[in-house]
Formats: structure tokens, C-alpha cells, sequence
């Protein structure tokens, strides 16, 4: 057999590699960027196709690296690209011709090329891809790993309706006495600025930052909501679309001090009723789909260890997967 290690360049045609990529990532090969350019939010991309005689078959696409440059500050302060690899994969079949190791190689040298800080790599702490990217550094000394997020989806109608029902009871006892409101989201508020600068003075949660080069997504402004204290935003739920069909709880935030106001659930509860419990649905829960929107998910941070505790405690049990995810990092 033959092979053939090339970067994808922008403005091709990638479809053939839609295969070695899950539908969420596929839309990434189109903001592919040129060979020489390394600034953050830059996507890039290196294939091995298989060689064929020309009387057979063209080229098969049969291993591929999705990589993005992420910020990464330094101990100095100095701030530098990561080159984050978000897939890596290798047709079955194929896994005999260390392809995977020659593309990891390929971007450890393009690290090294444009002096970036080094390599990441977040996968899964269990399943056959941690197991592969585990085997695949194994060869190589200075991988380092660091826990990392746990993503969680939702979609059992029926366990997710009686633990919304549990908390809007609870939420209905705590606003008799509540000090906050629950209000609409509207991102071209000029008071996000106000708060945006605040949130990084105190090292608090960061809203949605259109500024923020590595966020890529918008908010969806009718399923998303903020809490407020005495005319002051103190804590919000910005959601996003992962698909038409999945709301992602993409931020999720209240100041210390009111984790136990009733002010986290209050603000689970508004959004959950209005994107999954309406219309034909609403009460229903012998359906097996939520309606206006199929399922939701989140991402639950251990460091924030209050709501994450929250998280546990009332979503685990109800969800349809709860995935922990780790981080291994290669410094140059």
C-alpha cells in the first residue's frame, strides 16, 4: 500500500473527508486556513488518502487531523497559540500503518515551526478513542494530563419533566422571599460591557464575549435568560443551537454568594420549560421527544465545584450520557 500525507487547503472541496468527521465538525473544513498563517482561531487540517493505480479508483481519504489555534497564557503572561487537536482518526482497517502517529507528527512540527506553545488534546477519560490517543503518545516523553470538563446530554422526556416539575416547586418556596428577578437576555446590551470588565477583575464567570476570539457561537437570545439583584446582573444562562435540534447551556454563571438563592434553579427552570416543554408537549410527558427543541446538553465545570455539585446531584441521574473529558498537553 501507498500513502500520501497533505495539508487540506482552503476553498476545496472536502466532502470526501466527511466520513473520518462527526457531522458537528464538518462545517470546520470550510474556514480552513492557509498553510502559513498561525493566529488564534485558525482551523487546520492534515489527511493521508490511500494511492491508487489510475485504472482502479481515485485516492481513498483514510486518516485525518482537525486541529484549531487556541489562546494559552504563559507563566511569564506572554500569550502564544495552542494548537488544540479536536479530531483525530483512522479508517478501520488502517490502524497497522501508524498513520495517526505521522499526523500527530505532522502537527508537532507545525508547532514547532510557528513557535506555538505546544499541543492539546481533549478527549474523553473512557471509551476506544481515549484508548487510542493514550496508545498513540505513549512513544513520546513530556505529555502531561489535566482533568477537564464533563458534557451532558438530556432528552428523557419523562425523567427530565418530573425533575423540572421538583425544582420549579422548589423555585415557587424560594421567590416568596427572593431578592432576585429572572429577565430576558439581550446580548447588544451595552451594561455586558460594564459586566464583562467586572467578571475578569473578581476572576468571576465571563458572559458571552463577542469579543472573545475563541467563542464561535451566538446566543440564542429566546432561550437564554439573566438574574438580577437591585437593578445589578449577578448571574445569567446563555444558550446556544449545537444543532436544530440540541440546546447547548452554554454559560452558566451566578456570583458568589447567591448559589444557594434559589437564583441557578430559577434561572434551569425558565429556560428548560420554555425550550423543551411547549406546545403539543407541554404536560405530556408519554411523549418521547421535548418540543420546541428535541434535547439539550451542557458542560458542568468540577472547578466551579457549587453548581457542579448542583449538576451531580440533579442532572446525572436524569441524563442520557454524562461524558468526563481530559486534557493532555505537549509544551514545546
Amino acid at each position: 500500500m501507498s500513502f500520501q500525507l497533505q495539508q487540506l487547503s482552503p476553498g476545496s472541496n472536502h466532502e470526501t473527508w466527511n466520513k473520518l468527521l462527526s457531522p458537528l465538525l464538518r462545517e470546520n473544513l470550510k474556514k480552513l486556513s492557509g498553510g502559513s498563517a498561525a493566529a488564534v482561531g485558525d482551523w487546520h487540517a492534515w489527511g493521508i488518502t490511500e494511492e491508487f493505480s489510475h485504472n482502479t479508483s481515485e485516492n481513498q481519504p483514510v486518516a485525518l487531523l482537525l486541529a484549531r489555534l487556541t489562546s494559552s497564557s504563559e507563566s511569564e503572561g506572554n500569550k502564544k497559540p495552542l494548537l488544540s487537536i479536536i479530531n483525530l482518526s483512522v479508517l478501520p482497517n488502517y490502524d497497522a500503518f501508524s498513520l495517526g502517529r505521522a499526523l500527530l507528527e505532522k502537527a508537532y512540527n507545525f508547532a514547532g515551526i510557528f513557535n506555538l506553545v505546544g499541543l492539546h488534546i481533549p478527549t474523553p477519560r473512557e471509551g476506544s478513542y481515549s484508548l487510542a490517543i493514550r496508545e498513540l503518545i505513549s512513544n513520546q516523553d513530556g505529555w502531561i494530563v489535566k482533568p477537564g470538563k464533563v458534557i451532558v446530554r438530556l432528552s428523557k422526556i419523562d425523567q427530565v419533566g418530573c425533575l423540572l416539575q421538583r425544582m420549579e416547586n422548589a423555585v415557587a418556596r424560594q421567590k416568596q422571599t427572593a431578592e432576585w428577578r429572572i429577565e430576558p437576555y439581550a446580548h447588544n446590551s451595552k451594561k455586558w460591557e460594564e459586566r464583562i470588565a467586572f467578571s475578569r477583575d473578581q476572576n468571576f464567570g465571563i458572559p458571552w464575549d463577542p469579543m472573545d476570539e475563541n467563542t464561535e457561537w451566538k446566543p440564542a437570545d429566546n432561550f437564554s435568560r439573566i438574574v438580577k439583584a437591585r437593578g445589578q446582573i449577578i448571574g445569567w444562562l446563555i444558550c446556544h443551537y449545537a444543532t436544530p435540534n440540541m440546546l447547548r447551556y452554554g454559560k452558566f454563571w451566578v456570583d458568589p454568594g447567591w448559589e444557594n438563592s434559589g437564583a441557578p434553579l430559577a434561572l434551569l427552570c425558565d429556560v428548560m420549560r420554555s425550550a423543551h416543554f411547549q406546545g403539543e408537549y407541554a404536560g405530556d410527558l408519554t411523549k418521547n421527544c421535548c418540543s420546541p427543541i428535541a434535547s439539550g446538553c451542557f458542560i458542568s465545570h468540577p472547578t466551579n465545584k457549587r453548581l457542579h455539585r448542583l449538576m451531580t446531584k440533579k442532572f446525572r441521574p436524569v441524563c442520557d450520557s454524562w461524558v468526563e473529558l481530559e486534557h493532555w498537553y505537549l509544551y514545546l
